[in-house]
Parts: structure tokens; C-alpha cells; sequence
């Protein structure tokens, strides 16, 4: 069981098959495996973008 600080009334949240927790609560968010650590932001855009050039 971990905590993590988060600023969203009612987000989304999803738990990946290999256990990662993944939230939509301003933007898409990582939550860490240590307790009480800032989400990791995931930017979509940006690995979309990377994946075209490839």
C-alpha cells in the first residue's frame, strides 16, 4: 500500500498487468512505487511523436 500526493477530486485511475499505477489527473501520471512521492507525468505527445520518426 503506498500514498501519493495528488490534486483531483474524482481521477481516473487504472492498474496495469504488471502492477503500475497509472492516473489521469491533470495530464497522465506514473504513481511511484515509494509512498508519498509526486506522481512521474507521462507525456503523450511527445512519445507519439517520437514513435512516428522511428
Amino acid at each position: 500500500m503506498t500514498s501519493t500526493p495528488l490534486f483531483a477530486t474524482n481521477p481516473a485511475v487504472t492498474i496495469a498487468p504488471a502492477g503500475t499505477v497509472w492516473v489521469i489527473a491533470d495530464g497522465l501520471q506514473r504513481i511511484p512505487e515509494e509512498s508519498m512521492h509526486w506522481p512521474t507525468s507521462l507525456d503523450v505527445a511527445t512519445l507519439l511523436d517520437e514513435t512516428r520518426r522511428q
